[in-house]
C-alpha cells in the first residue's frame, strides 16, 4: 500500500515570541532537509505568518565548508543550492517580505564576526567545557578533512552563528550541535534557538493506512489476551463481525457484550480471558475512534 510521506508543513518547536520577530535561517551543505520542497515549506511558513515577521536572513555555509571541501567545490556548492532555491526566494519578494540571503564570506567580513571570533578561540584556549565539546564533534566529523579541519569549521561556525546577535534562530533540528550552544551560553550573546520539524497536516490523512495500523494494534492486543494460534483469531474475528453487525452497531457495550455472548457458545471464558477481552477492545475502540477523527 503506498502511502504519502512527504510532509506539507513546518512546526516550531514551541510558541514563537507575540511580537515581530527577526527570523534567522542557517543553511548547512548537503541537508535534504533545507531545499527543494522541504525550504518551500520553510518560506510558505513565512509568507503565511508574514504579520509576525520583520526580515528574514538566510545564512548559506558554502564558504564555511572550505574546511571539508576546499573553497571551490564550496562555492559551487552555494551557488547551486541558490539555483535551486531562487523561485521560493521570489515568491518572498513578491510578498513584500524582507529578507537577505548571506553568503558566510560575507557574514565573516562584518565587524561584529571579526570582534567575535577571537573571544571564541580564546574559550577554546582556556573553557574546558567548550573545549571538550569541540573535540568530541570534530572526532566525530574528521573523517571528512582530519580532526585540526574539523576544530577550526567549529570555531568559526560558534563565532558566525553568535555574530548574527538578534533575533530567532531556527533550524530542523531540536537543538543546535554542542559547540554552538556552548558558545553562545558562555559568551552570553546571539540569537535564540527555536528548532522546527516538518509534520504532516489532517488534510493528508490517509484512511486504509490508518486502518491497517488500527488492525496492526488489535492484533498485538489479541496476542496479549491469549488468543495465540491462527484458529482461535480466526473465530474471534468471526465473531467480532457477527457482533458488531447489529442495530446498535455504534453501541461499545452493546458490541462487548453480545461478542462475549457469542464467545462462551464456542468455549467458557476465565474471568481472567473476560477482563483481557475487555481491555483489547477498549483499546481496539480507542484506536477505531481516532482511525475515524484520523488523529492516529
Amino acid at each position: 500500500m503506498k502511502t504519502n510521506k512527504t510532509p506539507n508543513k513546518i512546526k516550531f518547536q514551541i510558541k514563537l515570541p507575540n511580537e515581530k520577530i527577526i527570523l534567522n535561517y542557517a543553511i548547512s551543505k548537503d541537508n535534504d532537509r533545507q531545499t527543494d520542497d522541504n525550504f518551500r515549506l520553510f518560506t510558505n511558513w513565512i509568507i503565511e505568518n508574514k504579520k509576525k515577521v520583520t526580515s528574514v536572513k538566510i545564512i548559506l555555509s558554502d564558504y564555511l565548508n572550505r574546511f571539508y571541501v576546499g573553497e571551490e567545490r564550496a562555492l559551487l556548492w552555494g551557488k547551486n543550492w541558490q539555483d535551486k532555491n531562487k523561485k521560493y526566494l521570489e515568491e518572498l519578494r513578491k510578498e513584500d517580505i524582507p529578507y537577505q540571503l548571506i553568503g558566510w564570506r560575507s557574514l565573516i567580513d562584518e565587524e561584529k564576526y571579526i570582534q567575535l571570533k577571537p573571544r571564541v578561540d580564546d574559550l577554546y584556549t582556556t573553557d574546558q567545557e567548550f573545549k571538550t565539546t569541540v573535540n568530541g564533534l570534530a572526532t566525530s566529523h574528521q573523517n571528512k578533512a582530519g580532526f585540526d579541519s574539523a576544530v577550526q569549521y567549529l570555531l568559526e561556525e560558534s563565532a558566525g552563528i553568535a555574530s548574527l546577535t538578534e533575533g530567532i534562530l531556527t533550524y530542523p533540528s531540536p537543538k543546535l550541535n554542542g559547540a554552538i550552544h556552548c558558545a553562545l551560553t558562555k559568551l552570553n550573546c546571539g540569537p535564540i534557538y527555536i528548532g522546527h520539524m516538518f509534520i504532516h497536516s489532517k488534510s493528508s490523512y490517509n484512511p486504509e493506512y490508518t486502518l491497517y495500523q488500527a488492525i496492526f494494534k488489535t492484533m498485538c492486543a489479541l496476542e496479549q489476551a491469549g488468543y495465540k494460534d491462527l484458529k482461535a483469531k480466526h473465530q474471534f474475528f468471526c465473531e467480532s463481525i457477527r457482533s458488531y453487525e447489529n442495530p446498535n452497531k455504534n453501541n461499545f457495550e452493546f458490541f462487548l457484550n453480545t461478542l462475549t455472548q457469542n464467545n462462551q457458545c464456542h468455549e467458557k471464558l476465565s474471568s481472567c480471558q473476560n477482563r483481557d477481552l475487555e481491555r483489547t477492545f477498549l483499546s481496539s475502540s480507542l484506536v477505531f475512534n481516532s482511525a475515524r477523527r484520523g488523529s492516529i
